[in-house]
């Protein structure tokens, strides 16, 4: 998004705004306004958004990119004897991986989890009624 407005040195806007800029200013600020969010609403889709552009993307090689560190995810454990399992996990400290109660150095993959259930984010659990 290009910035439309400036820094303000000793509280004294810096550079010129021409009366078109100014109207484009208007226009812009009504847009926003129209969208009827604060701007916690907007910065928490646009985190989401990101969250939804890392899940779509699908597996993340463990060596192009890992999680921040005890985040929980979905990781791809290879096992000694060959086979292979999809498991909820957490990177750990010196390349280890918390995958249940057990420590690895065997993931090769990873994915966020995806969100919860939107009437879970809500409090809409009404499975007691």
């Amino acid at each position: 998004m290009e910035r439309m407005t400036h820094e303000r040195a000793s509280g004294i806007k810096t550079g010129y705004w021409s009366p078109n800029k100014k109207e484009e200013l208007v226009q812009r600020l009504a847009a926003y306004e129209d969208t009827g969010l604060e701007p916690r609403e907007i910065q928490a889709l646009a985190a989401a958004s990101r969250r939804s552009d890392d899940a779509a993307a699908g597996w993340i090689s463990v060596e192009d990119k890992l999680p921040p560190l005890g985040q929980m995810v979905i990781v791809y454990r290879e096992y000694a004897w060959g086979d292979v399992k999809v498991e909820q996990g957490c990177r750990d400290l010196n390349g280890w991986w918390r995958v249940y109660d057990t420590r690895t150095k065997r993931i090769t993959h990873w994915m966020p989890l995806p969100e919860p259930p939107k009437d879970m984010l809500t409090g809409g659990n009404d499975r007691d009624n």
